[in-house]
């Protein structure tokens, strides 16, 4: 961060800036480091540890990229983070009679959110809203309750550090088919495209081979949220009738937005200034609840 500039990462090696009007609120909390920022591209931003998680402009790219599969039919959805509450507004705006229940584990992203980008669905009679681990709370939660679930988790969980993930994932995994309805559809953001584990493996990779034991019909989504600077990835699957056996296919690159190259024109998509870099990161674009 310049005196006027926000410089992201991207995961291909590039780097770009946001051009930085102010910044509104700074705090750390017992997890993170938090930032809003007002920029000229993407009106305010929630910056958590350095990494964008969301703006004003595109907040809903990648809010209708994990409600995909929301139907007007369904009843009840569960958003696992999200503290910036932007999911959940999306899906009631998409389905107003919907109930959706927000499990974030650091309070002060809401209390941010609330305060300084002006986000109300927390005081939604729609929206039951849980400060709590995710983990801890599929652990209690009701049995098949819920039509959809999003995770809109970090791909690498806070205080598990790089390779603690695969252990948060499959605890998720496992206990989240059980407060699914059969047929109930999941959404899991893996991260930015080309992300890997310190063993080089791709992340979308492996979270596609964990949600394959659990659900069906994977399909690796490909978006480009303009803020972000570069593509990320979700994965789509549905919890599958025990009593009607279906083969588990995974779908690789299907994409649904074209987007460029990280580290070449990756400013044409953000509104920023490209830069590039010689070495290679591993991001976790979205951060929150992990396990701590």
């Amino acid at each position: 961060m310049t005196a006027d500039h926000l410089s992201v990462p991207c995961v291909g090696g590039g780097t770009f800036s946001i051009e930085v009007s102010r910044a509104v609120h700074r705090r750390t909390s017992s997890y993170q480091d938090i930032t809003v920022y007002d920029t000229k591209a993407f009106g305010k931003c929630l910056v958590l540890d350095g990494l964008i998680q969301s703006s004003e402009a595109d907040h809903r790219v990648y809010d209708r990229a994990a409600l995909r599969n929301l139907s007007p039919r369904d009843d009840r959805i569960l958003v696992l983070g999200g503290g910036d509450g932007y999911v959940a507004a999306t899906a009631l705006e998409m389905n107003p009679s919907l109930r959706v229940t927000i499990v974030e584990l650091d309070p002060a992203v809401v209390e941010v959110s609330r305060e300084f980008l002006e986000q109300g669905v927390f005081d939604d009679p729609r929206v039951t809203f849980v400060i709590e681990d995710a983990v801890d709370f599929l652990r209690h939660a009701p049995e098949k309750t819920y039509d959809g679930v999003v995770c809109d988790l970090t791909d690498f969980p806070l205080g598990q550090g790089d390779d603690g993930f695969q252990l948060f994932y499959s605890d998720i995994f496992s206990l989240v088919e059980g407060v699914m309805k059969t047929g109930a559809w999941i959404a899991v953001y893996s991260g930015s495209k080309g992300a890997t584990d310190s063993g080089g493996a791709l992340v979308t990779d492996i979270l596609a081979g964990m949600l394959a034991r659990h659900f069906a019909g994977l399909e690796n989504a490909e978006i480009l949220v303009p803020c972000f600077g570069e593509g990320s990835c979700f994965i789509h699957g549905r919890l599958a009738d025990p009593k009607q056996p279906e083969v588990v296919e995974r779908t690789r690159g299907v994409r649904k937005k074209a987007f460029p190259t990280p580290g070449t024109d990756c400013s044409l998509a953000a509104g920023g200034v490209a830069e590039v870099s010689p070495s290679k990161r591993r991001l976790r674009r979205k951060r929150s609840p992990g396990k701590q």
